[in-house]
């Protein structure tokens, strides 16, 4: 049975409806002649005659990519990601938080990048696990994004549902541990426990991540990183429920955590804390946030480390960078910072591909001379050229 509700927005459905034969007009008909299309496998761009104008023209604009997003099942009804994700929002009575083609590159540390589709901030746990239940059930996988501090989207942008998660930001102390929901800013977090006297997370402090990003990567830097802080994180599962998920229980790695590698949503965590003087505690955050300074974190939009280090290498990978004599190297409006050779910053109104192309010329050129493959640090969000 096909459903076909009117809205002002115009449609997929009704922009093919637009563009068939006029002699056409019956939806339903246009159904079956997708799917006759999609099942002859777009003859007409096999050589083969079609003569309904119907199929003639579904098979053409779908042949040119004109329709992205669109199915055709066997006749039976039509849909899309962009009508679910419409539907799933209406039916929360959440469409008017809804943004639509939104920009990203301002909500990233590199300044650059596409739209997305639609963005939605949720504002409690109960809201986002919804929406993420909703969504994996229609089979969607929302784009995450926290602080944008370690991620580069590409210039076609997000062409779906962005969650931004910068709406939990809830805080506090339960039981000798400090927990903070995943859109709070890490340092925001730092400073709260370390008003309280308590040591926990300092080696975040400065870094423009959300707890909930540096979770999600296991972030690392002065020989720490978040696995050895964490007691348990509370996530959406896979089914839509809360779930809580200890540490003890799962295995981590080097920037690396269990939620890479499952579609769960993390909403909140709970770190360990130690009694420590607040201005001991406060001393030990001013010599990172100036350590990150005098390395050029700051000075232009940049991710920080673009590469991960690899301690078989014998060297950080910005020295071995630096030893081919690629600080400052130029591509587009990106280069690679001349303070800092594994720091890629968005130098003079960079694109996101501009970004990308460096990172992958460095790579090249440590393979050819050294040897070793690099591994991006940075998360890649959307379409690329170089990798369709």
């Amino acid at each position: 049975m096909f459903y076909f509700e009117p809205r002002q927005l115009q449609s997929p459905m009704e922009e093919i409806l637009k563009n068939i034969s006029p002699k056409v007009t019956d939806v339903g008909e246009v159904i079956n002649c997708g799917t006759a299309a999609v099942e002859a496998g777009l003859a007409s761009f096999q050589g083969n005659k079609v003569h309904h104008p119907a199929i003639n023209r579904i098979v053409q604009l779908k042949g040119h990519e004109i329709l992205p997003g669109i199915e055709f099942n066997h006749g039976d009804r039509y849909d899309s990601t962009v009508d679910k994700i419409e539907e799933i929002f209406k039916k929360s009575n959440l469409y008017h938080r809804l943004q639509s083609q939104v920009p990203l590159g301002e909500r990233t540390t590199f300044k650059t990048g596409g739209k997305a589709l639609w963005v939605f901030s949720p504002q409690s746990l109960e809201e986002a696990r919804v929406i993420w239940k909703e969504l994996s059930f229609e089979g969607i996988h929302p784009v995450i994004l926290g602080k944008g501090a370690n991620v580069l989207v590409s210039d076609d942008g997000i062409d779906s549902l962005v969650l931004d998660m910068g709406g939990l930001t809830a805080l506090g102390l339960e039981g000798g541990l400090a927990w903070s929901q995943a859109g709070l800013e890490a340092s925001c977090f730092v400073e709260f426990t370390a008003d309280q006297g308590l040591s926990c997370l300092e080696f975040l402090y400065a870094m423009p991540s959300s707890l909930g990003g540096a979770v999600y990567m296991n972030a690392r830097c002065y020989d720490h990183e978040i696995a050895d802080f964490l007691v348990k994180v509370l996530v959406v599962n896979e089914q839509g429920e809360f779930e809580t998920i200890l540490r003890e229980q799962t295995l981590w790695s080097y920037k690396d955590s269990p939620f890479m590698h499952r579609p769960v949503l993390i909403l909140q965590a709970w770190f360990k804390t130690s009694p420590l003087s607040p201005d001991l505690i406060h001393s030990t955050m001013m010599d990172h946030k100036r350590d990150r300074t005098e390395k050029g974190h700051f000075k232009a939009p940049c991710a920080g480390s673009y590469f991960k280090n690899n301690r078989s290498f014998g060297s950080p990978t910005g020295v071995l960078i630096d030893k081919i004599g690629l600080k400052g190297q130029r591509l587009g409006g990106a280069q690679v910072a001349p303070w800092h050779g594994n720091i890629i910053i968005n130098e003079d109104r960079a694109t996101a591909q501009d970004i990308r192309n460096l990172g992958n010329l460095v790579k090249t050129r440590v393979k050819t001379l050294w040897g070793f493959d690099l591994e991006e640090e940075v998360i890649f969000l959307g379409k690329w050229d170089d990798n369709p």
